[in-house]
């Protein structure tokens, strides 16, 4: 088909693809404008097609790929160093860490805040969002002795392994790449593990956490805090653990927070899994012999399917039909889809025409649609 006028939303010519016994009912492309008919061609459908220019455009877009990959890699290997090593000089030399040491700074410049932490700590301070979480305590309840316990404990912990629960002990400071993650030299466990008022009943207790969601935490010390809240009508104290999401993700801080009130668990015991990895290795050795010999196959002994209708000699009033469209195909389109033979026959007839016209150089084909049996 050739294009006069790209706006036409059909084609010039009526095309009559399928006729009933009677006569009565046809499937007809109406047009009215824009469009002249061209020399009409025989449908093929894309598995009947040759496969050798796929293929060779497979391997251009690959090979374009590849080359723009790796191009695109070497550059940014090339240009993340540099960036990195001038982001940490910076930081060094900020006038925020001047009272420190050089080694110090050296050790903050390294451990320089992830951009995904701080984003939630760059607009206005350390605001939303605070994980919350609620503690019950059994009487008698001591505020010195949970203190205790838990600054014991994760010193402990810090010492052991300080990437774990080492920020619960520092605090945010603004340098000049960013943020960093400085020690606290005036943490005291008293400002961040405190009492708070008495509670009547649960009510007020869900009301008084729900008040504290809306409220910061203090920048001038570690982002957490926990207040012990009494509850007189079940003698038991709710402790409010809160952390903000710049320290660690939420489950594994408030893990942290909570397991330095439990006793240490029992170390379990992990079997190594041995269920098929015999049949893994059998399958990774057995698909490096069949790929090549498929491939092959595929390539150089595929038979293109035999029409069974001759070629057409007039093109209206004549039976169409594709080699490669079996009946079992279109039934099980007719259960999944709800739909009659004849609909999905139309549907099809209509995706053959748009491939042709844009075959034919119409970059935007019109929608052809289903409406009382007829394609408009």
């Amino acid at each position: 088909m050739s294009r006069e006028n790209a706006a036409c939303p059909v084609l010039s010519r009526p095309v009559r693809l399928f006729q009933y016994p009677d006569g009565t009912e046809t499937v007809s492309l109406l047009a009215d404008c824009g469009l002249r008919s061209g020399r009409p061609r025989r449908l093929v459908h894309p598995l009947d097609e040759g496969i050798a220019g796929s293929f060779v455009q497979s391997l251009l877009v690959v090979a374009a790929s590849l080359t723009v990959g790796i191009c695109v890699t070497l550059c940014a290997l090339l240009v993340y160093p540099v960036a990195a090593a001038a982001r940490r000089l910076a930081a060094v030399c900020s006038h925020h860490l001047r009272q420190y040491p050089l080694k110090h700074r050296l050790s903050v410049a390294l451990g320089l805040m992830a951009p995904q932490d701080a984003q939630w700590l760059l607009p206005g301070g350390p605001v939303q969002p605070v994980y919350q979480a609620l503690l019950f305590c059994p009487a008698p309840f001591s505020l010195h002795a949970f203190r205790a316990a838990v600054e014991g404990r994760l010193r402990v912990r810090a010492a052991a392994a300080p990437a774990s629960v080492g920020r619960l002990f520092q605090k945010v400071v603004p340098v000049a790449g960013g943020l960093a993650w400085v020690d606290d030299e005036r943490f005291a466990i008293e400002s961040h593990i405190r009492t708070g008022p008495e509670l009547a009943n649960t009510a007020e207790l869900g009301r008084f956490v729900s008040s504290r969601l809306v409220l910061p935490l203090p920048a001038d010390r570690p982002l957490w805090e926990a207040v012990a809240l009494p509850l007189p009508d079940s003698g038991e104290t709710c402790v409010l653990l809160r952390a903000h999401q710049a320290l660690s993700d939420g489950v594994g801080l408030l893990r942290v927070l909570c397991h330095a009130l439990a006793d240490a668990p029992a170390e379990e015991e992990h079997m190594k899994p041995t269920f098929g990895s015999l049949t893994y290795s059998l399958n990774v050795l057995r698909a490096l012999f069949v790929t090549p010999v498929t491939l092959a196959e595929w390539l150089v002994a595929s038979v293109r399917q035999r029409r069974p209708a001759p070629a057409l000699r007039d093109w209206e009033d004549a039976d169409v039909s594709l080699g490669s469209l079996s009946w079992e195909h279109v039934c099980q389109v007719k259960h999944v889809t709800r739909q009659s033979v004849h609909e999905i026959l139309l549907a099809l007839t209509a995706g053959a025409f748009r491939r042709e016209l844009q075959r034919a150089g119409l970059a935007i084909p019109p929608d052809l649609k289903v409406r009382r049996w007829y394609l408009v």
